[in-house]
């Protein structure tokens, strides 16, 4: 099973490879938005222009060494795709020091119990609970000055407020094509999540507006 599946002659490593492949356009868009435009704008130096890109770096390295040291071997596996995937969520202003310090104690922890506890979705909740204690804004420089007004077209490219790698729901849909199109991927589950958040926003409207 871990290398062919029963009914398709495909390695895991080919799947992963296409996993890889198809967030290539959200990380793109992602670099340019916040870090390129951050610096054609004079608002970042061009060292900073690496930050968005070592929010996915970091937890891919890290997890790499976590498999090193467990498991005896240097892979790319389904491990790896899913926390390197975290950094495409994260805000701008998240400080790098503690987002590297969250992800390399909780695979440390992971070490320690001998990954029977998955401490994954740990890693996504705290993320988010030091965003919220934090006051940490999804707001890059060049949106905390407030001075675009996008159209439908604009917002739905990506130039809107989200995490790093996440605002563009065009290249979000391409992704999500993609991922289906490999039949390994279950898509269930992302569409099931876009329905609960349209709700969501939806209710959050009417009830902002009673």
């Amino acid at each position: 099973m871990s290398k062919i599946y029963i009914h398709n002659k495909i390695s895991n490593k080919n799947i992963i490879k296409i996993y890889f492949i198809s967030i290539i356009p959200l990380i793109l868009y992602g670099i340019y938005k916040n870090g390129f435009m951050l610096y054609q704008k004079s608002l970042i130096t061009p060292i900073y222009m690496l930050k968005p890109i070592l929010f996915l770096i970091i937890p891919f390295i890290i997890t790499i060494l976590k498999n090193i040291i467990t498991k005896k071997y240097q892979k790319i596996d389904y491990e790896v795709f899913y926390w390197t995937c975290i950094g495409l969520f994260i805000p701008y202003n998240f400080n790098l020091l503690i987002y590297t310090a969250l992800i390399l104690i909780l695979n440390i922890l992971m070490i320690i119990t001998k990954e029977k506890i998955d401490l994954k979705p740990f890693c996504i909740i705290l993320v988010f609970i030091i965003r919220i204690l934090t006051n940490i804004s999804y707001l890059n420089p060049l949106e905390e000055m407030n001075v675009y007004s996008y159209n439908i077209f604009d917002l739905l490219f990506g130039k809107s407020i989200g995490g790093v790698f996440a605002t563009s729901t065009v290249l979000a849909t391409l992704t999500l094509i993609i991922m289906i199109f490999t039949k390994y991927y279950k898509k269930e589950i992302p569409i099931i999540s876009m329905i609960v958040f349209i709700k969501i926003i939806i209710s959050y409207t009417i009830y902002n507006h009673i």
